[in-house]
């Protein structure tokens, strides 16, 4: 009787992933997920630089290759990835680097040293990877970034879900840049996300994870950055920058929300503030379904 239960708690559990029972066993699924980290200080570069993090953390797939810094997907699907910069350079070069993807800039993250130091700044994206496809971090000539072996440079990235046969129902996968209607669309599986509003909505009841970031290129008396990641009107995360001596500066939030078909999710920035961006996509919004609540219960 028990095996039977189990049975059918694994069963349902498959169908909930987007599997039908018999089409794959549970081990049959492709995994690909890893963290790397840099653990030393990194230039300053004489030209545009791959970044190789040697510090392995977890490489399920092996899909992450230490030795050039370049992680390869092994199965076409919707990858989830993230890398944060550290900078602790004084009066020294600025920190400079993008997330790419088969040569191509995806989102990056910019700061300029000045009477301040130790900033961090950390960008994401929704990437729709064919087999064979790379993705990386490049850090860009005359720049550095720095680490003492605590970790600070990070790269990371997941496999959210493979690609399904055509015409089947895909959950929503938003990646875009910039702000308040994000308009460059790197990925919208689903199309749950509208450029024309800015706003992400749940076509289907579940649970779900967003990530936001915000530059501020501001110096002097300019306005301060201010955003926060909105669920139906609720506040939900928030990030505030505050200009001063220093300027060219990241805030990245995050949030995992229950969300009910028809749920709105979207970012706001505050009256008499703004927010950076020169075409390099540093101000983003991504978020993608973890699990579906009609066959899944907390």
């Amino acid at each position: 009787r028990l095996a039977h239960l189990n049975s059918g708690i694994l069963s349902e559990s498959l169908i909930a992933l987007g599997h039908q029972p018999g089409s794959r066993t549970l081990a049959a699924v492709p995994r690909m997920a890893f963290t790397a980290a840099l653990g030393h200080s990194l230039g300053p570069v004489h030209i545009d630089l791959t970044v190789k993090y040697p510090l392995i953390i977890s490489n399920i797939g092996n899909g992450y290759n230490p030795a050039t810094g370049i992680f390869t997907a092994r199965v076409s699907g919707m990858y989830y990835f993230r890398y944060t910069m550290f900078n602790n350079l004084g009066s020294r070069s600025n920190s400079v680097m993008s997330l790419m993807k088969n040569s191509q800039r995806m989102v990056s993250t910019w700061d300029t040293s000045g009477s301040d130091d130790n900033d961090t700044a950390t960008n994401a994206a929704v990437l729709q990877l064919e087999e064979g496809d790379n993705v990386y971090t490049r850090l860009y000539a005359n720049r550095q970034i720095y680490d003492d072996g605590a970790n600070y440079n990070t790269f990371s990235g997941f496999l959210a879900k493979i690609r399904t046969p055509p015409g089947t129902p895909m959950p929503a996968w938003p990646s875009a840049s910039p702000i308040s209607a994000y308009q460059v669309i790197i990925s919208n599986m689903g199309n749950g996300y509208n450029p024309a509003t800015g706003i992400f909505t749940a076509r289907v009841s579940g649970m779900y994870y967003f990530s936001y970031t915000m530059y501020n290129n501001n110096r002097g008396s300019t306005p301060n950055s201010e955003m926060s990641l909105m669920k139906n009107g609720q506040l939900m995360a928030y990030t505030s920058d505050i200009v001063g001596n220093d300027f060219q500066n990241s805030a990245t939030n995050a949030a995992v929300l229950r969300l009910e078909a028809g749920d709105n999710v979207y970012t706001e920035l505050y009256a008499n503030r703004r927010i950076y961006d020169d075409g390099a996509n540093y101000n983003t919004f991504s978020g993608f379904l973890l699990f579906p609540l009609n066959l899944c219960s907390l």
